[in-house]
């Protein structure tokens, strides 16, 4: 008959619910730990079953029956929960199936001799009921006492490494290694309490159920969810120590953590854990919200009093069960990447810039021959034609504006040149009053009818060394500079003055002391803020589209006035225009030489012959007539071959070579050499409509392109003075 003893009822209803509890919460994959802890699980609950059967059973022979076989239960328990311990303390290279046949022998025995009747004395011996039906206490025979110091080596090397193993895992899981523990004493703890006699266990002994707890909590917490391993702290301390800011939120967008590095974004980890994303990143809250799976975006920031460039990667939670679980964002400062970005790609449409002024200055090489070609021969024909018909006739003035307009032409060319690329200045004297009287005229054409412009003249002279073309062009770029601030229109105003810098003041801007001519270019227009007056001079600023970009800008202005010897200086402010102020060195008195050329002398008559080589029919016609005109024969060649024909053919001597460098199949500095070989001393000229070839004339006398007749004779009689032998 079976009556309910004070535990018997528990120690029957435990297994019945832990059991089932550690397979569900099991791993599903099948390592050896799993089954090692499935086995010590249902092991340890047969223990008990048998155990809370004999505390109920009244029989003598029932429940001495039942007795024996709990050691069944007991002896393997014993073994799978060493093995247990030896395998997830990674010791599982140590069990072998001798290991476990030698592990279970004991218990073998134990049962065997239980089982036997004239042995069962040997182990235990349960004395007849008392006569209230009680039973006394079981009496234990000599073997029972080996097999008691066996269990308790077992229980105490396998707790012994458990907790070892969960003292190791409280340096990283303080909370998770005191579960741990708890569970894996508690075996130990009541089999002594049950063996001192304690109360409330002295009437039953509570080791198989604490034994289940302890299965339950390995094979969940521990193999299941893996609460000892060390990759969650891992991963927690390397999302701490990550350079990149991350924030994570829950579904309902408060924020539950920060890293360090975020701490710098949003603030203090203690300010921030619990507030809306709302609150602590704005930017970012409406890309969050209603959205689902990994979504980038960028934000900025204001931080430290700097605004900041956030690329930000965000990135859904789900749990195991696929609900949404929360949101990550994963934050990088692009700041510098974007400024460096940037810059590359101003680099990049400077270079642009520079490649397409390189192709101008390509094209205005080119253009540069024919052009002066061109105005050689209109020069030269108007030159001879007002010299034929003379000052009276009704046709000089026509023929005049003429040769001031061919003449314009050749220093546009020129202009167009020096804009393309750098050359060295040609200093002479100019008379500013004189170059803006001539551009004047030409700036209210560029300015247009919107833009008024006003000439003011000071006390003159007003006279510097420097380039006439450059110095052009530079008032010309200052002009344009002044209408694209006036899209409305406005008044743009040129001043000229003199004015004696005293030391502190030519110190404060980098020029010597003394006297100097002072332009000034005014306009109404837009003006200009501090920062943009800070960057006017530097080269290919501008604050144009790319599409009304004109090359370096005012950066040629200040290399013009700075290699000139002066300064410029701009003031400005938004709303009110500006004013450029260029101070250029007051040029020193003029010597007779350099106050003008020398007064032509009296026309004198020319002899010998000159052999005239050019490629160019008009170039070539226009030079033969001035040479003819001052009473030279010309022997007149289209190329350098038929030059050498002619020159074989003349018997007589050759006064001079005029020549074109740049001609079809012999460029003139080869056809002087070859001529020089069989005439030595022959004076040579060479002509060209490039400047640049002074660097191909073999250090030959050169004479560049357009000019007049004088201008040709003058050098060609410096040539023939120059050379003592004639051929």
């Amino acid at each position: 008959m079976f009556e309910p003893a004070p535990w018997s009822i528990a120690l029957l209803v435990v297994p019945a619910v832990l059991v089932p509890v550690g397979f569900a919460v099991a791993p599903r994959r099948g390592q050896r730990t799993v089954r090692l802890a499935l086995a010590a699980l249902v092991l340890a609950g047969l223990w008990s079953v048998l155990h809370g059967l004999e505390l109920g059973l009244t029989g003598h022979d029932a429940r001495e029956l039942l007795g024996d076989l709990k050691y069944v239960g007991i002896a393997l328990f014993l073994v799978a929960y060493l093995l247990l311990a030896l395998d997830w303390t990674g010791r599982g290279a140590r069990i072998t199936r001798r290991l476990v046949l030698g592990l279970a022998a004991p218990g073998a025995a134990v049962v065997v001799l239980l089982a036997l009747p004239g042995t069962h004395d040997l182990v235990r011996e349960l004395p007849e009921a008392r006569p209230d039906g009680s039973f006394p206490a079981v009496e234990a025979g000599p073997v029972f006492w080996a097999w008691f110091a066996y269990a308790y080596a077992l229980l105490l090397a396998g707790t012994g490494m458990l907790v070892a193993r969960g003292v190791r895992l409280a340096a990283v899981h303080r909370r998770q290694a005191l579960v741990l523990l708890v569970a894996v004493v508690l075996p130990l703890a009541a089999n002594i309490a049950f063996n001192l006699g304690l109360d409330p266990f002295a009437d039953a002994e509570l080791t198989p159920m604490a034994a289940m707890v302890t299965a339950v909590v390995v094979l969940g917490g521990v193999l299941r969810f893996r609460l000892a391993d060390i990759a969650p702290v891992a991963r927690t301390a390397v999302v701490d120590q990550l350079a990149d800011p991350v924030v994570v939120v829950d579904p309902w967008h408060r924020v539950v953590d920060v890293n360090r590095s975020a701490e710098a974004v949003v603030g203090e980890r203690a300010d921030v854990v619990g507030r809306q994303l709302r609150d602590v990143l704005p930017a970012a809250a409406g890309e969050v919200a209603g959205a689902e799976g990994e979504r980038a975006f960028s934000l900025e920031i204001s931080t430290d009093g700097r605004t900041a460039i956030l690329d930000v990667r965000a990135s859904t939670l789900v749990d195991r069960w696929g609900r949404l679980a929360g949101t990550v964002l994963v934050l990088r400062d692009v700041t510098a990447q974007r400024a460096a970005e940037r810059e590359r790609l101003r680099l990049e449409a400077e270079l642009r810039e520079a490649q397409r002024l390189e192709s101008v200055g390509r094209l205005a090489g080119g253009l540069a021959h024919d052009l002066n070609n061109l105005l050689t021969t209109i020069i030269g024909f108007t030159g001879l034609a007002a010299a034929d018909l003379g000052p009276a006739h009704v046709a000089s003035d026509d023929l005049a504006e003429v040769d001031r307009a061919a003449k314009r032409a050749a220093e546009l060319v020129k202009n167009l040149l020096a804009y393309a690329r750098q050359q060295p200045l040609v200093r002479r004297r100019i008379d500013m009053d004189d170059l803006l009287d001539t551009l004047v005229p030409m700036l209210r054409l560029l300015a247009g009818e919107d833009v008024e412009v006003v000439r003011e003249r000071g006390p003159g002279p007003h006279v510097v060394a420097g380039d006439g073309a450059e110095l052009e062009r530079a008032i010309v770029n200052l002009a344009l500079n002044a209408k694209d601030a006036m899209p409305a229109g406005g008044r743009l105003v040129l001043r000229l003055g003199r004015l004696r810098l005293a030391e502190p003041e030519a110190a404060a801007l980098d020029v010597p002391p003394g006297p100097y001519v002072r332009l000034e270019v005014e306009d109404t227009g837009i003006g200009m803020s501090d920062q943009v007056r800070a960057q006017i001079f530097e080269p290919f600023f501008t604050t144009k589209g790319m599409a009304e970009r004109s090359g370096l800008g005012l950066s040629s202005v200040d290399g013009v006035v700075r290699q000139s010897g002066g300064v410029i200086t701009v003031r400005s402010a938004p709303g009110s225009g500006s004013a450029f102020v260029v101070l250029l060195p007051e040029a020193g008195p003029a010597t007779e030489a350099a106050a003008g050329a020398p007064a032509p002398e009296p026309a004198a008559v020319r002899t010998g012959t000159i052999l005239l080589v050019e490629d160019q029919d008009g170039v070539r016609a226009v030079l033969a007539t001035m040479l003819e005109a001052v009473g030279y024969d010309v022997l007149r060649a289209a190329s350098g071959l038929e030059a050498l024909r002619l020159a074989a053919e003349h018997d007589g001597p050759l006064a001079a070579l005029v020549s074109d460098v740049v001609m079809t199949g012999m460029r003139g500095p080869e056809l002087a050499r070859r001529l020089l070989a069989e005439r030595p001393g022959l004076p040579v000229l060479l002509v060209t409509g490039h400047d640049d070839d002074r660097r191909a004339s073999d250090g030959l006398p050169l004479l560049v392109k357009p000019f007049t007749g004088a201008e040709l004779v003058a050098a060609l009689d410096g040539v023939l003075d120059a050379t003592p032998q004639r051929t």
